[in-house]
């Protein structure tokens, strides 16, 4: 005989070989708790640039047994995958649960994915003024990154920018790049 949707416990067993035989074999099994599905870490990718949204977090589970799970970033929308992609920098709480019970097998954890810290400058142009006295040289500040329109730029430690990331009309000087 099978008896099945048991919850765990302890059961006795017995068998007899036939209705209302004396001779009966007495066994007591267990019925084990199954072991909660549980994030045993996170890995944050932090995004490359300042501002950018190519950041990610992995989920790695204990105890999954191949069940199938599902993951959250915000407690609403679902997901099969345990990879978020294309993140900001910002705390996170990632949820799991599993698919076919989602009362059973629930976790939650925080995470921190932090900003970038490269702006992305790749190369700086420079053009010195023609001749003596003239006011004609150039910065160009080349950037690796593509949205580079949200950047600003200053060659004067900071105290004055502009989106163009092109200065013209120089004198000779020492400029600080940011």
């Amino acid at each position: 005989s099978v008896f099945n949707n048991l919850a765990a416990g302890e059961y006795v067993v017995e068998v007899r070989d036939r209705p209302g035989s004396t001779c009966i074999t007495t066994r007591t099994v267990t019925i084990s708790e199954a072991s909660a599905v549980s994030i045993s870490n996170l890995n944050a990718t932090n995004p490359r640039w300042c501002g950018s949204t190519d950041g990610s977090i992995t989920v790695n589970l204990q105890n999954a047994n191949n069940q199938p799970i599902e993951y959250s970033i915000d407690g609403q929308i679902w997901q099969t995958s345990n990879v978020f992609s294309n993140l900001t920098a910002g705390e996170y709480t990632i949820n799991i649960r599993l698919q076919n019970d989602i009362n059973c097998g629930n976790d939650s954890r925080n995470i921190t994915v932090q900003e970038g810290t490269d702006n992305g400058l790749q190369d700086i142009n420079i053009e010195n003024p023609s001749d003596c006295g003239v006011n004609d040289g150039r910065i160009e500040i080349i950037l690796q990154r593509e949205d580079s329109r949200t950047m600003q730029f200053s060659i004067d430690s900071g105290e004055t920018w502009q989106a163009n990331n092109t200065f013209n009309n120089l004198a000779p000087a020492t400029y600080t790049v940011q």
